[in-house]
C-alpha cells in the first residue's frame, strides 16, 4: 500500500506513454489519485473503496 500511495503521484506526472492519448492518461491519473487519497485517508468506508476501485478499473479496461 505504501507503494501505491508514494508512485501514483509520480506516474500521473508523466507524460502518456507512446501510444496512449493524452485525454486518457489524464484520466487514469485522476481515477488513480481518487482511489489514493480514499485509501490514504483511511476514513474511507468500504463502499467508497470499491466505488473509486470501480472507477479505475472500467477506465483501464478500455484498454485492453
Amino acid at each position: 500500500m505504501g507503494e501505491i500511495l508514494r508512485l501514483t503521484p509520480l506516474l500521473v506526472e508523466h507524460r502518456p506513454p507512446f501510444g496512449f492519448e493524452a485525454n486518457l492518461w489524464d484520466e487514469i491519473g485522476e481515477r488513480a489519485i481518487d482511489l489514493v487519497e480514499v485509501l490514504s485517508e483511511g476514513s474511507g468506508d468500504e463502499e467508497e473503496i470499491k466505488s473509486q476501485a470501480s472507477r479505475l478499473s472500467e477506465t483501464l479496461r478500455s484498454l485492453i
